[in-house]
């Protein structure tokens, strides 16, 4: 939307997730469901991603289109400083991918 809270600061941004819990904090959440494996992700699903394959996942996409190929998500731009919808990137990299409970289930 190319709001920017007034509180926002980006200077802290890091990729440096090595503290990062992030799997653990979304799974407890109760809000998604972990689908079995990374590619069952459809549009609308939460998608986890790594920065690089060493480094714990980190980052979250949302599926907006999925051609039975290739993944189209939102994501967050550390480079543009924008949320963008692009190509699912580094498919190496997914880790696992999230369902919202009660949602596409009927």
């Amino acid at each position: 939307l190319g709001l920017i809270p007034e509180d926002a600061d980006w200077r802290d941004y890091t990729q440096n997730v090595e503290d990062y819990k992030l799997v653990k904090e979304i799974e407890a959440s109760g809000f998604l469901e972990r689908l079995p494996h990374w590619t069952d992700a459809r549009e609308g699903d939460v998608l986890l991603q790594k920065f690089h394959k060493r480094l714990p996942a980190s980052h979250v996409t949302i599926i907006t289109k999925f051609d039975g190929q290739y993944w189209t998500a939102l994501h967050a731009s550390r480079a543009s400083r924008r949320v963008e919808e692009v190509r699912v990137a580094h498919p190496e990299r997914c880790f696992a991918a999230y369902r919202m409970k009660g949602v596409g289930d009927g």
